[in-house]
């Protein structure tokens, strides 16, 4: 999971994406106002997020650390849908 983590801090953080450094399972990714159509466009693609407005964090989305492909195919995504 330390190695997955690390991947996806260093993918975010090559696309410019602000995130909360976190000890847990998963990740807290600031995506802005979009952050629902990202969500919904990722779940389209068989990607599981979890869009935090629920939580009051409306700019957000949660991602769980998976396996190493799993973690390639979520950033592979969501860079096509932010780019």
């Amino acid at each position: 999971m330390r190695e997955g983590k690390k991947f996806i801090y260093a993918e975010l953080k090559a696309l410019g994406a602000r995130y909360v450094p976190s000890v847990t399972n998963f990740i807290l990714i600031e995506l802005g106002p979009k952050s629902g159509e990202v969500t919904e466009k990722l779940l389209k693609k068989g990607v599981i997020v979890r869009n935090m407005k629920t939580w009051g964090l409306e700019n957000f989305i949660r991602v769980t650390v998976g396996k190493d492909l799993e973690n390639k195919r979520f950033i592979k995504e969501l860079k096509k849908i932010i780019a």
